[in-house]
């Protein structure tokens, strides 16, 4: 595969999940954990098959773990969720794209000091979508 294409993949879900971060959206209190789950255990997996030595497998996966779940929670918060006619929304702003674009250069950092390089991104996904969403459905449980 040429070097290029993982890259493009990678940009096209991260832009995926931004503009889809910034629509108005119905929040499904119901909605399943289980497609993060999956992302996050994949990532972990991926990341093991990196022949890493014993501290930079773990460094890697705990630097994740905590800048993913880190990064979902305030993100979370920079989001509005509001009631409208007996139904509860939420959409991104500026700052959720701004913290989208921080993290994920952060992530980066993190992926070439561990030499994971985009393995690590299914784990970071997987992480910070499964915090976001679940701050979001508390937060829309107080609305």
């Amino acid at each position: 595969m040429n070097q290029l294409q993982p890259l493009a993949i990678a940009l096209l879900i991260v832009g995926y999940l931004i503009y889809q971060q910034l629509r108005q959206k119905e929040v499904e209190i119901k909605r399943s954990f289980i497609f993060p789950i999956l992302i996050t255990l994949y990532g972990v997996k991926e990341i093991s098959s990196e022949g890493l030595s014993e501290g930079l497998f773990l460094l890697a996966v705990l630097g994740l773990l905590l800048l993913g779940a880190l990064m979902g929670y305030i993100r979370a918060r920079s989001m509005r969720v509001w009631k409208e006619q007996g139904v509860i929304y939420r959409q991104g702003n500026l700052w959720t794209v701004l913290l989208w674009l921080l993290t994920m250069s952060v992530r980066h950092g993190i992926a070439e000091i561990t030499h994971t390089g985009l393995s690590s991104l299914f784990l970071y996904l997987g992480v910070t979508i499964m915090v976001q969403r679940f701050v979001i459905y508390r937060r829309a449980k107080e609305v």
